[in-house]
């Protein structure tokens, strides 16, 4: 603003930094949500959605490659193609696609016209915690038990 004016700063500030933020978040939640939508959180290999192709994972340092991002999460996003190999014949066919684009077409403007499209559960739902699990004990524990626990009261 101290270089073009208020008016212009602003129009600069918000085309060069406000606008691109805002997609930037929207478009992380809207990846993050179709990676983790429908998979088994409580599950070895089907916890994400994971997708293959080479110019989105470029463009996303690998990131596509979800599944073996988060079984190596400290791993260099260069080394997720070979580990993602490793595992790809583990994880379930609906969680190892090529293409997001057409998971997003098919999900979102064909699954509404032809159900069939639409994604499915695979697995246990987030909410399905395996049994002796500590999430299962905690939620069927009364607050005072949890509080006991060192759990903070607000979970049960």
């Amino acid at each position: 603003m101290a270089i073009h004016g208020v008016r212009t700063g602003l129009y600069v500030y918000g085309l060069t930094f406000a606008v691109p933020a805002f997609f930037a978040l929207w478009t992380i939640m809207f990846f993050n949500y179709g990676q983790h939508v429908h998979t088994d959180p409580w599950s070895k290999h089907n916890h994400s959605r994971t997708f293959n192709g080479r110019i989105l994972n470029f463009l996303l340092f690998n990131n596509g490659l979800h599944t073996a991002h988060h079984e190596s999460a400290g791993a260099h996003w260069s080394t997720l193609r070979t580990r993602h190999e490793k595992i790809a014949p583990e994880i379930h066919p609906d969680l190892n696609l090529r293409s997001f684009w057409l998971w997003v077409v098919k999900s979102y403007f064909l699954a509404p016209i032809f159900p069939s499209l639409g994604t499915k559960q695979v697995g246990r739902a987030p909410f399905e915690a395996p049994t002796g699990d500590p999430i299962r004990k905690v939620e069927t524990a009364t607050v005072g038990d949890a509080v006991e626990a060192g759990v903070n009261a607000q979970m049960v």
